[in-house]
């Protein structure tokens, strides 16, 4: 037996230790099946319309607060996924709010990326220069230019610079916001919003880490509407937030969201906290209900339990979570996996398509690299290995993807 195989095996059976057992779960009644099959056919028609995805033919205003060149890199990869958008059909501007001019070369670079390929789409992009003794302030800008042009688009999107913001958030934020507004109605539906949680890449256990919530816990809504189908966390931070034309609208009557302070707020912020907080509360919590103020929008921040991985954003400097503050805070998706689970109904725990089949991620062995004939002693407890994992997930597959913790 080779090293690299003994290695293997180690590698497994450390595995083994780590991963959360899976075994089959009682089976679905077939009139529960059917429902489950009608909600999911439901939802791909809420996704798909005439004309492709639910973002496709949209307008949407994206702004960026990029206060400085040091996270340039970041800034490049979130207009790449601006292109992807553009990409869907999606009518896409972008404005750059920015203490110092780009050199000619770097717009060059930038033009090179951002050329949609899609007709039905566009996308175009500016570049505002604002001054660098703003300092907090100097994310402020963005709010009054939205309000400026509410007819024009059809989303709006606020963000700092060092997040990555795909296809895939704006699409799942469209199709929950419209089933969020159904479950509450249109007269709660103000008082709520669908939220974003930040994770960075954690090296040492090579997973997505969320740490900036004081509290490794997926807190349960009470609302009889909401229990079961929406979870919350316990601080709303979110370096950025979306919204629709209908939500600003709504926000601006309910809190006068148009205005960052209209509270004149700040002063006690610096008295409570010793720093300006205004980039963060201009980002999220001025909007969501926060324990860093009683004023505000006090808007309900939660999180659709089924689809919760959507919602979560990459903060690509990937440097927080190690902070030894933030560390004792840290949960894996693994771990945000489990504690929805223990909320979500067995309804929404399953994988099927529309003939009620098991349609995730499938596994099979390839034969003729894992075969007993002439394995030594070594190599027949890594075949024994195998077996047992590939047995686990013929389990979780018959239990149409549904898995149970110990």
């Amino acid at each position: 037996m080779t090293k690299n195989t003994t290695r293997f095996v180690i590698f497994l059976n450390v595995l083994a230790l780590l991963c959360l057992s899976i075994f089959v779960v009682k089976s679905i009644d077939p009139v529960q099946l059917q429902r489950i099959v009608d909600e999911e056919e439901s939802h791909r028609r809420l996704s798909t319309q005439e004309t492709g995805s639910i973002i496709t033919g949209k307008k949407v205003l994206f702004a960026v607060a990029s206060y400085g060149t040091s996270q340039f890199l970041f800034l490049q990869d979130m207009l790449e996924s601006m292109r992807d958008l553009c990409e869907y059909g999606t009518s896409v501007s972008v404005v750059i709010y920015s203490t110092l001019p780009f050199t000619p070369s770097t717009l060059n670079l930038l033009n090179s990326r951002l050329q949609c390929r899609n007709p039905n789409g566009n996308i175009d992009a500016k570049v505002v220069i604002a001054g660098a003794q703003l300092k907090e302030h100097f994310v402020d800008a963005h709010r009054k230019y939205f309000y400026d042009h509410l007819d024009d688009y059809d989303l709006f999107v606020y963000t700092e610079d060092d997040q990555n913001l795909r296809p895939t958030h704006f699409i799942s934020y469209l199709e929950e916001t419209q089933k969020l507004k159904k479950v509450v109605g249109p007269e709660e539906f103000a008082n709520y919003g669908i939220g974003f949680i930040r994770y960075e890449r954690d090296q040492k256990t090579r997973q997505h880490v969320v740490w900036e919530e004081k509290d490794k816990a997926i807190r349960i809504v009470n609302e009889p509407k909401l229990r079961g189908k929406y979870g919350t966390v316990r601080m709303p931070h979110q370096g950025m937030y979306m919204a629709t034309r209908e939500q600003l609208i709504r926000w601006r009557d309910r809190c006068q969201f148009d205005e960052i302070d209209p509270e004149n707020e700040e002063p006690v912020w610096l008295e409570k906290y010793g720093e300006s907080l205004n980039r963060e509360f201009v980002s999220s919590l001025r909007l969501f209900s926060s324990e860093l103020s009683e004023k505000g929008c006090q808007v309900k921040q939660v999180f659709p339990l089924k689809s919760f991985e959507d919602f979560m954003i990459h903060h690509m400097s990937d440097r927080y979570h190690t902070i030894p503050f933030w560390e004792k805070f840290a949960m894996t998706s693994l771990d945000i996996q489990k504690l929805r689970y223990e909320q979500m109904p067995f309804n929404d725990k399953v994988f099927v398509d529309e003939k009620g089949k098991y349609n995730g991620i499938t596994m099979e062995k390839d034969h003729n690299s894992l075969h007993w004939e002439e394995s030594d002693e070594e190599m027949k407890k890594y075949l024994v290995e195998i077996d047992r994992w590939m047995s686990k997930y013929e389990n979780y597959a018959d239990a149409k993807g549904v898995l149970e913790y110990d």
